[in-house]
């Protein structure tokens, strides 16, 4: 009994020098027991490459994603779908020419890396890649 007493009073001996209440120390700790994360939360967003002139907006319901494809003065591909396996998001829809494009995205820290898998746009090269940096995250 003793030892509890002493373990609480150095609890809230530890709060009052960290200027904390007790009732902010759990409203804390229960935020962060309600919060859950997933490994693919970090798809959704708004993300643009370094010169801002390329900028995927990606959305998510349930299990599949949405994803809006712009690249200044050149094209915009509105209607990509996919899913997430394996760590990495697989997009599919139609390149500006109205043909097959897949465009898989895959996470880098901060940074999300997009590449052109299939596709047989001209402007377009299969297989190169565009580092993309996230720039503001949407909650759905």
């Amino acid at each position: 009994m003793k030892h509890i007493i002493l373990y609480v009073s150095g609890i809230f001996m530890l709060l009052f020098i960290l200027n904390i209440t007790p009732e902010k120390y759990v409203q804390a700790k229960n935020l962060k027991s309600k919060v859950k994360t997933t490994s693919n939360v970090g798809f959704v967003g708004d993300f643009y490459d370094a010169t801002g002139e390329i900028k995927l907006s990606i959305s998510k319901k349930g299990k599949k994603y949405k994803a809006s494809y712009q690249q200044f003065r050149l094209c915009t591909m509105d209607n990509l779908k996919g899913t997430v396996k394996k760590g990495i998001l697989t997009l599919k829809g139609k390149d500006p020419a109205n043909n097959p494009i897949t465009i898989t995205v895959s996470r880098k820290g901060n940074k999300r890396v997009l590449t052109f898998k299939k596709t047989s746009w001209e402007y377009f090269t299969q297989g190169s890649i565009v580092k993309l940096n996230t720039v503001k995250c949407r909650v759905e």
